[in-house]
């Protein structure tokens, strides 16, 4: 079975990958990780984050890329409200 990556998730898609090998697994949570970092870039925070730390998500491939990427923390989000879009003021 041959997985269209472009096609939107669905949970009759999510029941045929649980029979697929891991090798097509891997690829589809690959291809769903490197979507969402990719909308990530789109926060000042982790933006400046990625480009301080060379992270170029094109470039991540397999699952094993991934433990190369930092954590955010408590921490960032208080010190740098405004660079993920909230403001000083707001209770989060």
């Amino acid at each position: 079975m041959k997985i269209d990556l472009q096609s939107p998730y669905s949970l009759d898609r999510a029941v045929k990958l649980r029979q697929e090998d891991s090798g097509i697994i891997e690829q589809e949570q690959v291809f769903f990780v490197k979507k969402h970092l990719q909308q990530a870039k789109c926060i000042t925070f982790y933006r400046e984050l990625f480009d301080r730390e060379g992270i170029d998500v094109d470039s991540l491939s397999d699952l094993s890329d991934f433990s190369q990427l930092p954590f955010t923390t408590r921490q960032d989000i208080d010190q740098f409200p405004s660079k993920f879009g909230l403001d000083d003021s707001s209770r989060f």
